[in-house]
């Protein structure tokens, strides 16, 4: 695992000159390719690496959480991963506390909860403007602070290889930003 504790397992390699296939991008950049990207998020700030078949204490009561779409999940044990795969034109977000060691994922779809009020309600982590407030909310309880929060973004891919009319990953980036601004919040 990278130093950066981000799990890039089963994305290609770069060739020498040529980015990947599919790629980690934070706040500000977009992907630019069309494959499904996924991250890993381990709260555990460590980099190290046990012996092979020794396992520790903290690995067999490690706790996978995976984040489906539309949905958010948020943790504070030490020994959590926190995953979504999949991300295409979808935003993955990750928000982090370091001081509480406490992070989220939300995994959104959609920019705005106006094309589709009644499913907002029932998923708000479908939309950004309904699902950021939700994570924030989240967080809250487990005792993270939204002045200590450090936050990035992936996914908000184009993902139609022709015209795309709906730019929905476009669309998403900037919904995202929006309410990030709303917030006091930069990426």
């Amino acid at each position: 695992v990278p130093r950066d504790n981000i799990d890039r397992s089963g994305l290609p390699e770069a060739s020498p000159g040529k980015p990947p296939a599919a790629f980690w991008s934070k706040w500000g950049e977009r992907a630019s390719c069309a494959p499904p990207v996924s991250i890993t998020v381990c709260l555990t700030g460590s980099s190290e690496n046990p012996k092979a078949g020794s396992p520790t204490i903290a690995s067999i009561f490690a706790q996978r959480i995976v984040v489906g779409v539309a949905e958010l999940a948020v943790a504070s044990q030490i020994n959590a991963t926190l995953s979504t795969y999949a991300l295409g034109s979808c935003i993955g977000l990750v928000a982090y506390d370091s001081a509480a060691k406490a992070g989220g994922l939300l995994h959104l779809m959609l920019p705005e909860s106006t094309l589709a009020p009644a499913k907002a309600v029932e998923k708000p982590a479908m939309f950004a403007d309904t699902g950021i407030p939700a994570l924030f909310n989240a967080l809250n309880g487990v005792r993270a602070q939204r002045t200590r929060i450090n936050l990035f973004m992936a996914g908000g891919a184009s993902v139609l290889s022709g015209p795309d009319n709906f730019k929905i990953g476009e669309r998403n980036v900037v919904s995202v930003r929006k309410m990030l601004s709303v917030y006091g919040c930069r990426l």
